[in-house]
């Protein structure tokens, strides 16, 4: 016997066991199918969606903290929370503006328009150290603008 005649006379069986038509039992069981495979599309999709959507939420809490409300903070039995100050972007002293770099400590106009100047008469920079090489930028100010630039590593264009 082969198995599209048991299966034909499997649903011939459970039809009549349920009360109903071959051929309603068949469209019955066409529209089961069809829904469960939707269902399973949909899932699918909204894990996709989900996905991107935490991708998303990541890359905002990486610039700035998220601050939740709860129930308590609401009611004042809390104190309130502070807001906490941004996640300053790292400048790369080969790629950044003039507007990027006065970002820096102690780095005014002029210090920035000395370093564009100089990255383009000398080249990129390969190292923070060739700081040393502008004027107006000591050892002091140096190590304060050294934590807020992009590793040595990453320089390189």
């Amino acid at each position: 016997m082969k198995i599209r005649d048991r299966l034909a006379g499997f649903s011939f069986w459970l039809s009549e066991k349920i009360g109903l038509s071959l051929t309603e039992f068949r469209f019955l069981a066409g529209f089961v199918l069809l829904t469960s495979i939707a269902l399973s599309v949909y899932v699918v999709y909204r894990n996709e969606q989900m996905t991107n959507d935490t991708r998303a939420f990541e890359k905002v809490d990486s610039i700035y903290r998220v601050i939740t409300l709860s129930a308590d903070s609401l009611t004042g039995s809390e104190k309130p929370v502070l807001p906490l100050k941004p996640v300053l972007k790292k400048v790369n002293l080969n790629t950044a503006t003039l507007a990027e770099l006065m970002t820096l400590p102690g780095v005014g106009e002029k210090t920035a328009e000395a370093i564009i100047r100089y990255r383009t008469e000398a080249g990129w920079f390969q190292s923070a150290a060739e700081l040393e090489n502008i004027p107006g930028l000591g050892p002091k100010k140096i190590s304060k603008i050294l934590p807020e630039l992009v590793p040595d590593s990453l320089l390189s264009p």
